[in-house]
């Protein structure tokens, strides 16, 4: 303790000195506090770094809600979490998870794990399984939110056998995949080139009568542009419309980069006049993928014309799609 009281006069020092201390330098401190759980300090740290004007950040929170967390503050942990959600920070909701299932309270764990992948909150694979395995021993009722939550997790970590055996658990206790569970499936398949699986899968998916959505679309077309097969690539897109899934950003944007950087600027660059007619706004990385995609793919126009020459090429196709 002696260590942290030193680190704290120096501290009160800087500040006498006019010095102003910075985020890393507060959340030190609150860091040190809550270790030896001295969550007073933390927390009037935590009231003085606002109070400054230089703003707690994402590690500020996430030791205060582990520090009350273990401290068995659950309330204050809940208020710093939700304080959270209208600030441009990540909490790390796993030291709530874990508090609760080590209180065995099992159904709170897995309702804060549900919310997780609601909210695009950050959650631990493991502590997550964990919460399933403890749940299905104690009979706590789990919905198609939960299983997609760490079916996703699994995706995200490379693990789809892991991921194909859940969906195989989940539907052998009468709880039907969604549209969700396959397209983030596929997804996982695509973006390890396991393009057989992928596309058997969307076959499971469509004998289920589910039906493909834009996004197992835009995964699968990703998937053959990472396979460098543009031509199956451009079948799918294709195929998308043909079937009324009108293209988003997400779908224009997989394919004319996958195109571009594949030598095939010609494709790309109607597809681009294409998104631009249908109302969708390219982004500047788009744009400047497909003015390198032409200085550096079209034949003879390489050696003849310059970056300059080809950037109008590409202004002047937006404009006459917007006259």
């Amino acid at each position: 303790m002696g260590n942290l009281e030193e680190a704290k006069r120096l501290f009160e020092d800087t500040k006498n000195k006019r010095v102003r201390p910075d985020t890393i330098t507060y959340n030190t401190l609150i860091d040190g506090f809550c270790k030896k759980k001295n969550l007073k300090e933390g927390d009037r740290l935590f009231e003085e770094i606002k109070k400054k004007g230089v703003g707690p950040d994402t590690v500020t929170y996430n030791t205060l809600i582990d520090g009350n967390c273990k401290k068995g503050n659950l309330q204050k942990a809940n208020c710093l979490f939700e304080a959270t959600e209208n600030r441009e920070v990540r909490p790390d909701i796993n030291a709530m998870i874990d508090w609760h299932y080590n209180k065995w309270n099992l159904e709170e764990a897995n309702r804060l794990f549900e919310d997780t992948e609601k909210k695009g909150v950050r959650y631990d694979i493991v502590g997550a399984k964990w919460v399933f395995e403890e749940t299905e021993k104690r009979q706590v009722r789990r919905n198609i939110i939960a299983y997609n939550a760490l079916i996703n997790g699994y995706c995200k970590k490379g693990k789809m056998e892991e991921a194909h055996q859940l969906r195989v658990h989940m539907e052998a206790r009468g709880m039907r995949a969604n549209n969700i569970t396959y397209t983030t499936m596929i997804d996982g398949y695509c973006k390890q080139w396991k393009m057989t699986d992928a596309h058997k899968l969307k076959g499971v998916m469509e004998a289920m009568g589910l039906k493909p959505n834009v996004y197992t679309y835009a995964s699968l077309i990703h998937g053959e542009l990472l396979s460098k097969k543009s031509v199956e690539a451009l079948t799918l897109f294709s195929e998308m419309k043909q079937r009324g899934i009108i293209p988003n950003v997400v779908a224009y944007t997989t394919i004319i980069f996958g195109l571009s950087r594949q030598g095939r600027p010609d494709e790309a660059l109607r597809l681009y006049n294409e998104m631009i007619k249908a109302g969708i706004t390219q982004d500047d990385q788009l744009y400047s993928s497909m003015v390198g995609s032409l200085y550096n793919q079209i034949g003879l126009r390489r050696q003849q014309m310059g970056t300059r020459t080809l950037v109008l090429e590409v202004k002047n196709s937006d404009n006459s799609n917007n006259a």
